[in-house]
């Protein structure tokens, strides 16, 4: 039998499930730091991990709200699976990147790939685990990693804030609204450039290429 899933929470429900979530996902940065100033680094990246997801789950809530395709089925799955929710914050994470994004075809393999092995270090910091004749410890998690780790979801939130402040959220989905439909066609007609425009206004805020290619694609229709 196939599950059933409750509906989408209502609008005003998403938008205060955002603001809970990147709030959670401060804290847990906050007690990531403090364990690694104290040399904790395996609990440290586990507690920046679990606040790398929280932010996605209010990426995810964001998504609710801008997009009427979302269903109720890929919400609830996407709120509560684990590699799901780090796979779509690595996706937002790519694009602050110094290195290009590259073709597109390749980017979903890219993030699944990023998910599975953050997934998989996240645990290896909590747990201990025998594989190919080895025991593994979570005191070798790194110092190096657990600082990488913060340094990501640091850098994450702090686009979450410039881009989606919680005291204005309304503000900025009449922006987004107004670039949806141009940026949906240049996706469709040049994903590679569009990508590539996203990436530069995400990690450097100028926002010309892709308000250009906006422009360029916005009266294209379906027919």
């Amino acid at each position: 039998m196939a599950p059933t899933y409750p509906p989408l929470p209502p609008r005003d429900d998403l938008l205060a499930l955002f603001r809970a979530a990147v709030s959670n996902a401060k804290d847990l940065l906050g007690d990531a730091q403090v364990l690694a100033d104290v040399g904790r680094f395996p609990r440290a990246l586990a507690l920046a991990a679990l606040s790398w997801e929280e932010l996605s789950k209010g990426y995810l809530c964001l998504l609710a709200v801008a997009l009427p395709e979302i269903t109720p089925e890929y919400f609830c799955e996407g709120f509560r699976d684990h590699e799901d929710k780090l796979s779509r914050v690595h996706a937002v994470a790519t694009f602050m990147q110094p290195e290009p994004v590259g073709p597109l075809a390749d980017y979903p393999k890219q993030i699944m790939g990023r998910s599975k092995s953050m997934a998989k270090q996240k645990l290896r910091s909590l747990y201990v685990d025998y594989r190919g004749g080895k025991i593994q410890l979570p005191s070798q998690i790194s110092q190096r990693a657990a600082r990488k780790q913060i340094n990501f979801v640091r850098e994450a939130l702090a686009f979450t804030d410039t881009a989606f402040p919680t005291d204005s959220l309304d503000d900025a989905f009449a922006q987004l609204n107004l670039l949806f439909g141009g940026l949906k066609n240049a996706m469709i007609a040049d994903p590679d450039a569009t990508a590539a425009a996203l990436q530069v206004a995400v990690r450097d805020g100028s926002q010309e290429e892709i308000q250009a290619l906006v422009l360029r694609y916005a009266t294209i229709t379906d027919d």
